[in-house]
């Protein structure tokens, strides 16, 4: 290997360590890591519900609690804003 060839090597591996550091950089930001647990809750969420109403036929109090949770948080901003209405409207 010249001393070229080495010097070009390492021009690579900065660049490489630069590139991978922007993107932990990123990955570590509040926001990103925010988005990503939002993202592993969802999925477990699913999970659990798909998981309940397989065993609806044992235990249908699971299922439709699993159920209700679902839709609650498929919904919760639409019933956010309809509980500070009826708040609001009250005072």
């Amino acid at each position: 290997m010249t001393l070229e060839d080495a010097r070009s090597e390492a021009e690579r591996a900065r660049d490489a360590l630069r590139f991978h550091g922007a993107q932990m950089k990123e990955r570590l930001q509040p926001s990103s890591l925010a988005e990503d647990l939002k993202i592993l809750a969802r999925k477990r969420a699913i999970a659990l519900a798909g998981a309940a109403l397989a065993n609806k036929k044992a235990r249908p109090a699971v299922a439709a609690s699993a159920v209700i949770a679902g839709a609650a948080y498929l919904l919760r901003k639409p019933i956010a804003n309809l509980v500070a209405r009826r708040l609001n409207k009250g005072a």
